[in-house]
This record gives structure tokens, C-alpha cells and sequence, in this order.
């Protein structure tokens, strides 16, 4: 359905790049990489070994991979049934980042900057102050250095910095230019 949907919108001489919020690998038939939203229904062990196969995935397709990254979230108040990651003093978002980084995405989400309601933000608060945009601006630095993003697959430093970044992405969608190596 969604390939005949895209196809309808390229039809008309316009250009569609659409991420799927899901970490199913079929989906990458009709779209241009894969994400989710919000992982926390998934237990840690889950969301690692699921983040790598939809970022491998991705990759062996030549698209894109967006891991998501939140401190906690606790929607209870509006939905009962809504799963919970407590905030364990910055060890979920940690966990989190941590799970990220191994999977080697083009790009981390993070749910979510001021999603109050579902306990996810990391807006500056009476409650927890700047503690996550510092916590955020550490772990980013972590992961852009690539000091703990694990083993770089063969492809993975095509610029030869020494940092697998935006830089050695070679993306096919719309207006993208290959590069040497791509």
C-alpha cells in the first residue's frame, strides 16, 4: 500500500523521503529508512538486539537508520495501560544512548525534548534543572567521536576521519550526490 501511495506522489514530479516508525525491515521496500518513536515498550535487551538488525539492515539497503533515545516515560496519568521507564537518576537515558551508539545509526532521535505529559522531556525543569540537556550534550559528544559506538563495519569511516558521521552516509534519497566510495 505504501509503495502505490509514493509512487502516486512521485507520479505528480515531486519527491517524497519517508522514514517508516517502525524497526521491521520490510518496511524498507516502500520507504527510506526506519525509526521508532518510542522504544520504551521494548525491554533494554530487546531494543539492542532489534536497533542493530534494523540499522544493518538499513545499511545493506543503502538507507537510512534513526535510533531513538529517552530518559524515561511515564504516561499513566493519561493512559493507564501505557508502559513506564523509570528515570533512575540518568541510567535510562544512558541505557538508552548506550543502545543507540552500538547500533551504529546515521542519526539519534531523542523523545522528547518537552513531551511533558509523557514524563519524556528534557527541557530544562524545577525538578531536574539542566541535568539532561548536560547528560545530552555528553553522550552526543561520545557518540560523535565514536569512543564506544563499537566495531565500524567495513563501510562505516568511508571519509577516513576516524569518525563514522554524516559525512560517510551516501544517501539515495532525492538530490543527494554520490560520493567516491558510495
Amino acid at each position: 500500500q505504501w509503495e502505490s501511495a509514493f509512487a502516486s506522489v512521485r507520479q505528480g514530479n515531486h519527491e517524497i523521503f519517508a522514514i517508516a516508525d517502525s524497526l521491521q525491515p520490510d518496511y524498507l521496500s516502500a520507504f527510506q529508512g526506519l525509526h521508532t518513536y518510542n522504544p520504551v515498550g521494548l525491554p533494554l535487551a530487546a531494543a539492542t538486539s532489534q536497533y542493530s538488525a534494523a540499522s544493518l539492515a538499513a545499511r545493506l539497503q543503502g538507507k537510512l537508520f534513526a535510533a531513538t533515545v529517552l530518559p524515561g516515560y511515564q504516561e499513566a496519568v493519561f493512559r493507564a495501560s501505557s508502559p513506564v521507564a523509570q528515570r533512575a537518576d540518568g541510567e535510562t537515558y544512558h541505557s538508552y544512548w548506550n543502545i543507540a551508539r552500538e547500533s551504529q545509526p546515521h542519526w539519534i532521535l531523542i523523545t522528547s525534548f518537552n513531551e511533558w505529559h509523557e514524563g519524556s522531556e528534557i527541557e530544562p525543569s524545577e525538578e531536574f534543572g539542566t541535568t539532561y540537556l548536560t547528560q545530552t550534550a555528553h553522550e552526543a559528544e561520545i557518540w560523535r567521536s565514536g569512543e564506544t559506538a563499537g566495531a565500524e563495519d567495513a563501510e562505516g569511516d568511508r571519509d577516513g576521519d576516524g569518525v563514522r558521521d554524516d559525512a560517510d552516509y551516501c544517501p539515495d534519497w532525492p538530490g543527494s550526490e554520490a560520493t567516491d566510495g558510495c
